[in-house]
Formats: structure tokens, sequence, C-alpha cells
């Protein structure tokens, strides 16, 4: 609204969901259009191999698919996946491991009070696959942020994919949303 805030200094998408959602489709199918038959995959994430040593893995890096969860970006530091339902749900990151570690896992993520979401971790690689279930308990509040070690994960040397894969919800009806991984190298 440049005539009552010329500064552009509010922002006002959440009073108006509609236009979003408008400008939102035409930008994509816009995009869509001028880099048809480019390839704009997410690089492989390098990660850090000292017992100790942490690699971030953000939302904003993940190829997202599923039918209701969604990246949602609000601001520097607000980056989540968000709308987790259906267990065709997931985020994929592609990592980059030197040689092969295990990592401790550590999510970031917020939860409403009376709500647990399980969520399954897989690290493919070539044929070999690998699960581990997280299981994310209540918060607060789905926007109060909670951090906290998950799993330890065994990641093999070379190109591998990491899956975050939305299970079921076993408590609440509002499922978490994602803020953050951090992989913590163990050896």
């Amino acid at each position: 609204d440049l005539e009552n805030d010329p500064g552009e200094t509010k922002n006002i998408a959440n009073q108006n969901p509609e236009i979003v959602k408008r400008l939102r489709d035409e930008f994509m199918s816009w995009f869509a259009d001028v880099t048809e038959g480019q390839n704009y995959a997410p690089v492989p994430i390098p990660l850090n191999q000292g017992a100790g040593e942490e690699t971030e893995i953000e939302p904003s890096w993940a190829t997202v698919t599923g039918p209701t969860v969604e990246y949602f970006f609000d601001g520097y530091d607000w980056d989540v996946l968000q709308d987790w339902a259906s267990t065709d749900d997931q985020a994929e990151w592609t990592l980059q491991a030197p040689a092969a570690n295990s990592y401790k896992v550590h999510m970031t993520y917020g939860a409403g009070l009376g709500t647990a979401t399980n969520f399954k971790l897989i690290v493919k690689n070539g044929d070999e696959k690998s699960a581990t279930e997280v299981v994310l308990n209540e918060g607060t509040t789905s926007r109060a942020l909670i951090e906290r070690e998950v799993a330890t994960i065994q990641v093999p040397a070379g190109n591998s994919t990491l899956t975050l894969s939305f299970d079921r919800m076993t408590k609440g009806s509002s499922p978490a949303l994602i803020n953050e991984l951090r992989l913590e190298a163990v050896k």
C-alpha cells in the first residue's frame, strides 16, 4: 500500500492472503517460464568432519515435496518448513561427506501445547538406506522455538540424501514447524 505507507515499513501480507497468493502464483508462473530447461537444484552441503564441529542445514536449502508441507519465509532467521500433514510430505537435502562419520542431529522446531509429531530421518546413499524415528514433543506454541538433539545418524562418504519425512501426529492437531537442523560430527 504505497499510498498509505510510501516507505513500505508495514508488512500487510497477513491481512491480504488472497493478494499474496495471487502474486506468488503469478511470480511462480513467470519464473517457470523464464527458467524453462534450466536446473536450479540445491547444491550438496559439505559436512564438517572434526569432533564437535557442526554443519547448519537450513529449510531454504531443501527440496520440498508433498501436498501440504511448504517452505515459509517471514524475516531474518524465521524461515521454516510448515504445514506437515501428509505422509507424502518431505524435505530433502543432498549432503557431501569427505569420509563416513556419525552425526548428532540437533533440530530447532516449534510445537504447540498438547502436540507430538513423528518424523523419519532417512539417509540414503545409492542402494543403502537407514531410517531413524524422531518425535518432536510439545512446546508452548509453534512460534516459540525449541532446540534439542533428536537422533544420531550415520552418513557415508560421498554424496548422500538426508530426507525428513512426516510420519504421523501422535497427539494434538497442530504439526511442528522446522526451523533448522544442525549435524554435529561425533568423531
